[in-house]
């Protein structure tokens, strides 16, 4: 996949953003790219709480995605998106994006 880096965004009162909120930012961006002008609907924090270790050097992200949203033809799908963190984690690589009916 496009290599894509996570801005600092998230950053807030508390601080910057974690590894894993740098992470959802990256699936959200590839899932932009891949679903182009289709309206879509994605929790990133809740993607974030569900990053782990793949046990292959990446990390594994999934979650609810509505894609269509809002329109007739809105299907709700599960997202699985796989990501290599940066060597200080302020950035991901997505190495896969998968959309399960």
């Amino acid at each position: 996949m496009v290599p894509t880096a996570a801005l600092g965004l998230l950053v807030g009162c508390g601080g910057g953003a974690t590894p894993a909120d740098v992470a959802a930012q990256a699936c959200d961006a590839q899932v932009r790219t891949q679903l182009g002008a289709k309206p879509y609907t994605l929790d990133l924090e809740m993607l974030a709480e569900t990053m782990k270790d793949d046990g292959r050097g990446s990390f594994l992200l999934a979650s609810q995605v509505t894609v269509d949203a809002g329109l007739a033809s809105q299907t709700v799908q599960t997202l699985e998106c796989t990501v290599r963190m940066g060597a200080d984690n302020t950035s991901a690589e997505v190495l896969n994006v998968r959309f399960i009916w």
